[in-house]
């Protein structure tokens, strides 16, 4: 699903999503396709889900945004390990999901 897709299904929410596809510009990853998951109104709700939907499955690749925002983009912190908590693989500009490692 596109970003623009769930921004018009659930305006002025909180969504907890799945990356499906996902590339590398510079510093940033940019979404092209989510898993919408569920939508929240209250930012409490929705972190309370994703904690335990993270404990069942952590290797699932989930994060909350809230759809004011018009792109998804995430600065990657390569030097901190967070990039290495994505399970992901770069060919070329486009970031291949590889499962569980």
């Amino acid at each position: 699903m596109k970003w623009e897709d769930v921004r018009q299904l659930c305006p002025n929410r909180w969504v907890l999503v799945e990356a499906i596809e996902v590339y590398t510009n510079d510093e940033r990853c940019i979404w092209e396709n989510v898993g919408l998951i569920e939508q929240f109104e209250e930012w409490s709700t929705a972190w309370e889900v994703y904690e335990a939907l993270h404990r069942k499955q952590p290797e699932r690749e989930m994060f909350l945004f809230h759809t004011r925002q018009p792109v998804l983009e995430i600065t990657v912190l390569r030097n901190t390990g967070y990039w290495h908590s994505f399970k992901y693989r770069k060919t070329g500009r486009k970031i291949k999901k590889l499962g569980n490692l």
